[in-house]
């Protein structure tokens, strides 16, 4: 996992797989790989397609895209493909 830009991680509570994103963010925090994984409880997979009915879609929609920008800010200037 070293190497890797930082990682912006979002799961539902409910979904069967959210075990594997906790075995990634081990993973990342051994290796020293930046991560931010946010666990919605109570939602299912995929539940950010209901972002027109549902207002925990909407909050992880608008989160996801604060926490990119927030990268995309820090990244500016460097030469493409690097992450700082």
């Amino acid at each position: 996992m070293s190497g890797l830009p930082p990682i912006v991680m979002q799961t539902a509570g409910d979904d069967p797989i959210c075990v594997d994103a906790d075995k990634i963010e081990t993973a990342c925090a051994a290796s020293k790989t930046s991560i931010e994984h946010r666990r919605f409880a109570g939602m299912w997979h995929d539940f950010h397609l209901q972002v027109s009915l549902l207002p925990e879609a909407r909050d992880a929609i608008a989160d996801l895209g604060a926490r990119l920008r927030g990268h995309l800010h820090q990244s500016q200037g460097q030469p493409r493909g690097v992450v700082k």
